[in-house]
């Protein structure tokens, strides 16, 4: 839900002050920002060990 906050944000920002960009460029960019965001968290947080995991890896 925050991402989507963020995304619908982003677009009204867009649209508001760079009236020049067209709409798909105005809605494609701040998907590509959250996007890498959203990547960029998934990538850098730790993982979670599973209860009854030995992390052995066998």
């Amino acid at each position: 839900m925050f991402f989507l906050l963020l995304y619908l944000t982003l677009v009204t920002l867009a649209m508001g002050f760079l009236p020049e960009w067209s709409t798909a460029t105005a809605l494609l960019v701040p998907l590509a920002v959250v996007v890498t965001a959203r990547l960029a968290l998934a990538l850098t947080s730790p993982k979670q060990k599973t209860p009854g995991d030995s992390g052995t890896g066998g």
